[in-house]
């Protein structure tokens, strides 16, 4: 396991990084593709082992089972931590029926929840509630009726690239996030 770099650490039992694998299955290369070997593989200094980034963070728990933060294109680096969408939208999202879909991404350095939902401001202090009960932190918390962009592939899950560009677009120069 790594933790977003070229350099790989075995990380102690519940410290979350990047999942990376290695063994007989694993490919030394792509044909005709050396950008994808160079954003996919890592090579042992010695070239005899190369192992593949699978792109999910998580954890091993005390079992040896591997736990899934989320993906390493959406981890957010917020103040020098990295911080985990997926953890961070759990745990506001609860069993909270207001919320139709939430969404964590970084915007200029600073974590932003945007939350779909027909509620009001008390949605958001229960939020930032459940989000201090599990340790989370965000910079700003955006309630919108707006449905949020999903992947037409897959009509349930964000389209995180689009949702940051709406939230660029539409925010005056000098606003937080």
């Amino acid at each position: 396991m790594t933790v977003f770099s070229d350099l790989i650490e075995e990380l102690p039992p519940g410290a979350i990084g990047e999942l990376i694998v290695t063994g007989d299955h694993v490919c030394r290369d792509y044909y005709r593709n050396p950008r994808a070997v160079q954003e996919n593989k890592i090579q042992d200094p010695d070239g005899t082992t190369v192992w593949h980034r699978m792109g999910d963070t998580g954890a091993f728990d005390p079992e040896g089972r591997f736990w899934i933060a989320g993906r390493v294109h959406s981890t957010i680096r917020r103040r020098g931590a990295f911080l985990h969408p997926q953890l961070v939208e759990q745990a506001a999202h609860g069993e909270d029926g207001r919320i139709r879909r939430l969404a964590a991404i970084g915007l200029n350095g600073n974590a932003v929840l945007v939350i779909e939902t027909d509620a009001g401001e008390e949605l958001e202090s229960d939020v930032k509630a459940r989000l201090t009960a599990a340790g989370l932190m965000v910079d700003e918390i955006v309630l919108t009726r707006r449905p949020l962009p999903v992947d037409p592939r897959h009509n349930s899950k964000i389209d995180y690239g689009r949702l940051r560009a709406l939230l660029t677009r539409n925010r005056p120069r000098g606003t937080r996030g």
